[in-house]
Order: C-alpha cells, then sequence, then structure tokens
C-alpha cells in the first residue's frame, strides 16, 4: 500500500554527511462522502447496480418460495414421497446462492 510505504529524505546537515534515511509516511485521511462529488453516470450505475441486486434477491425468494411449494404439494399428493431430484434441484439453488 502506498501508504505504508516509506520513502527516502535526506537527513539534517548537523546529523554529519548526507546520507537517506527512511521515515514512515502518513496515514490516510478519509473524507466524508459529502467532499466525493460523483458524476451522473457514477450515480446511474451505482443506482443500477443497487437495483439489479434487489431484483436477484427478489427473484432468488421467489424461485425457492415456489420450489419449496412444489415440494409440499407433491408431498401432500404422494402420501409423504417428494422425488429426489425436486429435493436436489431446491438444494443446489440454495448452495449456489451461499456461494
Amino acid at each position: 500500500r502506498c501508504a505504508d510505504a516509506k520513502r527516502p529524505t535526506k537527513t539534517s546537515p548537523s546529523s554529519g554527511p548526507p546520507s537517506l534515511q527512511t521515515t514512515a509516511s502518513s496515514s490516510i485521511i478519509p473524507l466524508p462522502k459529502s467532499h466525493i462529488h460523483r458524476t451522473p453516470s457514477e450515480l446511474q450505475l451505482a443506482d443500477d447496480m443497487r437495483r439489479a441486486e434487489y431484483d436477484d434477491v427478489r427473484m432468488y425468494a421467489r424461485l425457492v418460495v415456489g420450489m419449496q411449494s412444489q415440494i409440499q404439494r407433491e408431498c401432500l399428493e404422494n402420501g409423504g414421497v417428494v422425488h429426489p431430484l425436486s429435493q436436489k434441484s431446491l438444494q443446489g439453488v440454495v448452495k449456489t446462492k451461499q456461494a
């Protein structure tokens, strides 16, 4: 990281012959968000990304709820028996989301 880098500096004349000495750089000072002005395209991109994430979460929820409903219906109709592929599909969707 640039902030952690040491840079050479000349020592003062009173300390003897000129040589290089390393000193630590100052730490990074974070700026408040109000001081960072975004372009319209950056704001639009951030909004688009938030919307896409929201849509992904909604679609995932709809998919899982639909699959769970289908498995429950299947279970009731078949006397407590659920097709193994139905359960495996639901587990695959949940596992994919967790990755």
